[in-house]
């Protein structure tokens, strides 16, 4: 049963939630979550395709993407990719995830890089290697390659002249033309 009250636009009076109609005789109405794209229509929690034909795009009920909230869902990310093999328990979700902030805070918070970090094959359980001198070094070195870019070789261009004298090499064929050099 839901608990609390809601209070009714017309008479300014508390009613319990599971109420449909408010003392003064006002019905309450069911909350419309969405509208649809092509016609307007509204649609409610359970539709999942309006009278026009257009699917909802937002199925899942009252979960919105929250921009402020993209770098924890990557790091999120992150640590699943890193122990997949790994059934990972509440408590040791959130270290994981500090130990990720602190990866991310040596890698100067640049996420492409944890996108593109590989787990090395000795890390089996938890990320908590990388908080040692070695792991410290290792995060450096790889940040230090990811960052790296190949110069440009110049570019050669043939001008159709020669330049210098040809070298011929010719191998002798038998033994006197050996023994003539």
């Amino acid at each position: 049963m839901p608990r609390g009250f809601k209070i009714c636009g017309s008479c300014n009076s508390r009613c319990p939630i599971a109420l449909k109609k408010c003392k003064c005789g006002k019905n309450f109405e069911k909350k419309i979550k969405k509208k649809c794209s092509k016609c307007g229509d509204s649609l409610s929690l359970k539709q999942k395709r309006c009278s026009c034909g257009n699917y909802k795009l937002n199925s899942r009920r009252g979960h919105k993407f929250n921009p402020k909230m993209q770098g924890h869902y990557r790091l999120m990310r992150f640590v699943g990719r890193m122990l997949p093999m790994v059934e990972l328990r509440e408590n040791m979700v959130s270290r994981e995830l500090k130990v990720a902030k602190f990866i991310l805070h040596i890698c100067y918070e640049d996420y492409d890089f944890l996108g593109k970090l590989k787990r090395p094959h000795w890390i089996k359980g938890s990320l908590l290697w990388f908080k040692t001198k070695d792991g410290i070094k290792f995060l450096k070195e790889k940040y230090k390659e990811y960052l790296y870019q190949l110069p440009d070789d110049d570019i050669i261009v043939d001008e159709g002249e020669k330049k210098g004298e040809d070298i011929v090499d010719t191998k002798p064929r038998n033994l006197r033309d050996f023994l003539n050099e």
